[in-house]
């Protein structure tokens, strides 16, 4: 199945940036909103991006940010040699953990249709005030899927079924394409802003990133992945083998 990667292609700076979903593409469209001087959407910046306009205000700052496929990334490579191009993943663990967490209610909809309906049904119970709040419903389906089986049905009917669970290395066309920094997620305040000034963004805009937020970070989700043991850790390395064969990889060239 061809998912679709988070891109920002940045003009001024020559700059593609690749990231996937459940890997900070939320604060990724944030900081280049406040780089492109729209600081009062930075909050929210897919808000911002459904708002009539919004595209064409962004392009006429040089800023275009849409969902590719692999081989579009593929495509915008080869009409930009010149570009620098920055992949940013994740812990493959600390992601599927982060997915257990709040993306739950999209395995269970597709594989335990109980599960799901009576976690619907719970958050409905909750009150108008919760009704918007998939976090509810998902709380009440972790009480009948465990990480445990939630991985085993990962390991039933593999990880290619939903984005947020896809390798990120296919996604974001990391086999085909040259990247020429790829990071981790958790690296990226401290790394991006150092590729940013060596693509020519100055320090006055460069100035005003350190105040955008972790933007959609699920709380908790860190710390309880760190309390996984040994065999259920190995057996999501298994899934993701391959995502982090590729960081093995790449990393050293950050």
């Amino acid at each position: 199945m061809d998912f679709q990667a988070s891109t920002v292609l940045y003009k001024p700076a020559r700059l593609m940036v690749v990231t996937s979903p459940k890997v900070g593409s939320t604060t990724i469209l944030s900081i280049f909103v406040t780089l492109a001087g729209f600081e009062e959407h930075a909050k929210d910046p897919r808000k911002f991006l459904r708002m009539d306009g919004s595209a064409e205000k962004l392009a006429d700052k040089g800023l275009t940010m849409v969902d590719m496929t692999a081989k579009e990334i593929a495509d915008i490579r080869e009409a930009h040699p010149d570009y620098t191009f920055v992949g940013v993943m994740r812990d493959p663990t600390q992601r599927l953990v982060s997915g257990y967490f709040n993306k739950i209610n999209r395995f269970a909809k597709r594989f335990a249709k109980p599960v799901y309906f009576w976690g619907k049904l719970r958050q409905i119970l909750a009150g108008p005030p919760k009704w918007d709040d998939i976090n509810v419903g998902n709380g009440h389906m972790q009480k009948f899927i465990s990480i445990e089986q939630f991985v085993s049905g990962m390991e039933e009917h593999g990880t290619e079924w939903d984005n947020h669970f896809a390798l990120q290395s296919r996604m974001t066309g990391m086999k085909d394409v040259r990247y020429e920094h790829v990071l981790l997620l958790e690296d990226l305040n401290r790394v991006l802003p150092d590729i940013l000034a060596d693509c020519g963004v100055d320090a006055q805009d460069l100035a005003r990133l350190p105040g955008v937020p972790r933007l959609n970070a699920v709380k908790g989700s860190r710390d309880f992945a760190s309390t996984l043991g040994p065999d259920l850790q190995a057996r999501i390395k298994a899934l993701y083998q391959e995502d982090y064969d590729w960081l093995a990889e790449q990393r050293p060239q950050a």
